[in-house]
């Protein structure tokens, strides 16, 4: 069973209120191109923190072409559209799944949702200040390619999980993705996620290859977040619209994607004075200060 979710009640296998909270780690799942598997990652690992005893929300910030009900099996009456026209608020749409996952649902083939400028790209992480006390993750589904919503969020958030296939495509447009945010916005930390590999050995080769053809950028630090083998239980899991963590959590995939969640409990957890959804305002807005006043200083030269 699926309900809305304005009061936050969470399930009973969570985290009780009462102690004492941390801010919410961040989590954006970014590729460089589609088809990587990406969102397919993004629902997983959501509903495997939850399994796990800890309280997450999932946010699709693919705001021009929603994937996260779809995987879940949503059907939501209210999305980000109607938060970004003002008709209601994020706690309008947070969706409790049956799971105890808050899903904060996106729009599909809406044009004025495909790009949204900085300030509503604030005005929505705003409003998930009413879940950041309730939360110990925010998952965020990212767009994929390297759209400016896209760099945004991902030089805003914690932690970058890149998900990449062994694919030439992937590989490149993954490599694109990482230098451009080394080089103009020196973000340079990155977790390298590899998806539908033949064996787990032919992850790590892969994540080696991305490792040299970022060998030219010093400043950039990849790390073997695991990798994902292709699986059966998988596809029939998402023919269900269903987690395979829920599906089947004896499946090959389930089991690794639970190997990635003892991982990413095992980072190091950095408090900062006001809550992290707060913060990662502010960085919005000051990166689009910082980036508008050089500008203008160019163009005035």
């Amino acid at each position: 069973m699926v309900s809305r979710c304005p009061d936050y009640q969470f399930m009973s296998n969570q985290k009780s209120n009462t102690q004492q909270h941390k801010p919410a780690r961040i989590l954006a799942i970014a590729s460089g191109k589609g088809g990587v598997g990406k969102s397919c990652i993004a629902t997983n690992l959501s509903t495997a923190l939850v399994s796990k005893g800890h309280r997450a929300a999932l946010l699709d910030a693919d705001t021009g072409l929603s994937n996260a009900d779809i995987m879940l099996g949503l059907k939501p009456e209210l999305n980000l559209s109607h938060v970004v026209s003002g008709q209601c608020t994020i706690a309008d749409i947070v969706i409790n799944n049956d799971d105890g996952l808050l899903v904060i649902p996106a729009a599909s083939g809406l044009p004025n949702m495909v790009e949204l400028n900085i300030h509503e790209q604030a005005g929505i992480i705003r409003g998930l200040s009413v879940i950041d006390n309730q939360v110990d993750f925010l998952v965020i589904d990212m767009p994929a390619g390297i759209s400016t919503s896209t760099i945004n969020f991902a030089r805003a958030a914690q932690e970058i999980v890149v998900v990449v296939c062994d694919e030439p495509a992937s590989l490149a447009d993954a490599k694109a993705f990482i230098q451009l945010l080394a080089e103009q916005y020196k973000v340079f930390n990155f977790h390298i996620l590899c998806n539908m590999v033949s064996s787990l050995e032919d992850g790590m080769t892969l994540y080696k290859r991305l490792c040299e053809v970022l060998s030219h950028q010093p400043n950039v630090t990849l790390t073997h977040l695991g990798s994902i083998p292709y699986d059966i239980k998988l596809k029939q899991a998402i023919q269900r619209q269903k987690t395979v963590v829920k599906f089947d959590p004896n499946a090959l995939s389930s089991k690794q994607l639970f190997n990635i969640i003892q991982t990413i409990e095992s980072w190091t957890h950095h408090n900062t004075p006001r809550g992290c959804l707060e913060f990662f305002i502010e960085r919005l807005i000051r990166f689009n200060c910082i980036e508008t006043h050089h500008k203008k200083n160019t163009n005035a030269k």
